[in-house]
């Protein structure tokens, strides 16, 4: 039976049941500096990755970076990977870093992405994480740590890239068997390094959560999640999925449409949101491993997913069949989320807006 199948359809007093159990076993938060919880689990792992949902809402990328910052500091992370192209997420890397090439401020970088979406990083929420880590890489280099060691940021889209160098050696080796010889030496750079780094990655839930606990595994799909949970040891790694109830995100109504601020409607009857909800209507931190296996919160149930394409009126499409306590570490719920700020629509082109809410 597959997890669609098995995913609970409302039984009488299920829902109530869950919304209890949510009670039970997931703190209450006004923020994530109240999120101490979350951190000291995931102080000892390599890899944390926080998930998003929807995409486009400003509380998930202030939640983001808030944490970020804290293990940065706090628990001496190596850099953050973050959903995006490796050559365009590469110009902020430069800045915030102090490297050679690095020109302009956090505001101009972010104006150069073009392309589509722009306003997944171009926004006020990102340039402020930004300059946050500009700053601490220079007080850092100050003390202890110099440029090479600087916190970085990433892009994780290489398409194509072992292809491509493959490519390029059997060509060469044909016409330019010297210059293939070269191209092998320079390759050599992308062979595996820093096996002791520790990572931050911001990424959508649908990459985020183990592919395995979803109905992603039946279509054949694997994930971000899964994979780096398959290679490393379960103390490794820390999933931190996050939802919504209801508000407002930003996004497009097909691939390339002009930037909206579109409002998300209340969520599904008997989804794992609508489950948060009825618990008292609160933002909340739940820590799975709290869930026991016969609990109602452990049944398979409809957990929302808004890409950067939406469409409100086919809100029940939304809707990811998942295994909470095998999906997720932890789950972070935002009642009442509002939309993303992108930098195009505020005036000042050169900070972050005095009056933009601060969480760094």
């Amino acid at each position: 039976m597959s997890l669609s199948d098995r995913t609970t359809r409302n039984e009488p007093g299920a829902v109530d049941r869950a919304a209890r159990e949510v009670e039970r076993y997931a703190m209450r938060v006004d923020g994530p500096a109240d999120a101490d919880a979350l951190l000291d689990r995931c102080a000892d792992a390599r890899f944390v990755l926080l998930g998003e949902a929807p995409h486009g809402t400003s509380e998930s990328y202030r939640w983001r970076a808030h944490l970020t910052a804290r293990l940065v500091r706090d628990h001496g992370f190596d850099f953050v990977a973050v959903e995006g192209d490796w050559t365009s997420r590469y110009e902020p890397n430069r800045l915030v870093k102090g490297l050679p090439g690095a020109d302009g401020t956090v505001r101009e970088v972010l104006d150069s992405f073009d392309r589509w979406p722009t306003w997944m990083w171009a926004n006020w929420e990102t340039a402020q994480f930004l300059e946050w880590l500009e700053r601490h890489n220079r007080e850092s280099s100050e003390h202890e740590r110099g440029p090479s060691d600087a916190v970085g940021v990433y892009g994780l889209h290489v398409y194509g890239l072992f292809e491509s160098m493959g490519a390029v050696v059997d060509y060469l080796s044909d016409e330019d068997p010297e210059a293939a010889e070269h191209a092998r030496e320079a390759y050599r750079c992308f062979e595996p390094y820093g096996g002791d780094a520790k990572a931050v990655v911001w990424a959508l839930n649908t990459h985020v959560g183990d592919a395995r606990a979803t109905d992603m595994e039946a279509r054949g799909r694997l994930n971000v999640g899964q994979l780096v949970r398959e290679d490393n040891p379960p103390e490794d790694v820390e999933l931190v999925g996050f939802g919504s109830h209801a508000g407002s995100a930003v996004a497009g109504d097909e691939w390339g449409a002009p930037t909206e601020e579109m409002t998300v409607p209340a969520a599904v009857e008997g989804s794992l949101e609508d489950v948060f909800r009825r618990a008292g209507g609160a933002d909340r931190l739940l820590l799975t491993d709290a869930v026991d296996e016969d609990d109602r919160l452990a049944e398979p149930r409809g957990h929302r997913a808004i890409g950067v394409v939406y469409h409100p009126d086919r809100e029940v499409g939304n809707y990811v069949p998942t295994d909470l306590p095998d999906r997720y570490d932890a789950l972070v719920h935002l009642d009442r989320t509002t939309a993303l700020h992108p930098v195009e629509v505020h005036p000042d082109r050169d900070r972050v807006p005095e009056l933009f809410p601060t969480g760094l």
